[in-house]
């Protein structure tokens, strides 16, 4: 995993108050670097997941995706699915090695016989400038 000298941080998700069903946050678009961007930026992605009650098993997991389009999507990174035992558990997600397409969002995935009470925090990191639309 490439070390990052954190320069931007931009939010994808933030789910809360908690909610008891899986959702999927905002679509988009990776702006423009600017000019003293590099060719290749990293990017990370930081997450916070919380998740309790529920019944057979609950879980809640955050994955975020990526696009050429905005239609068809890939997974670029997958969080650990996690117990909803009522514990905040943050985790730095390392997508495809550091590289998005030009269309982002988050998700958080509930599972479980009865599904689990969770917020989420999702938030995208970059070595460079960057924004969001």
């Amino acid at each position: 995993m490439q070390l990052l000298d954190q320069r931007s941080n931009t939010p994808l998700m933030n789910v809360t108050p908690a909610v008891n069903t899986s959702k999927t946050g905002t679509t988009y678009r990776l702006g423009d670097l600017t000019p003293e961007s590099p060719q290749n930026p990293v990017f990370k992605i930081s997450t916070v997941v919380s998740a309790n009650g529920g019944a057979s098993t609950p879980t809640a997991q955050v994955v975020v995706e990526t696009s050429s389009d905005g239609v068809n999507w890939v997974q670029a990174a997958a969080g650990t699915v996690r117990a909803a035992d009522g514990t905040t558990y943050p985790e730095v997600l390392d997508p495809n090695g550091g590289w998005l397409g030009p269309y982002v969002r988050a998700k958080l995935l509930l599972a479980g016989g009865t599904l689990p009470n969770a917020t989420a925090f999702v938030e995208l990191i970059s070595n460079q400038p960057f924004s969001l639309f």
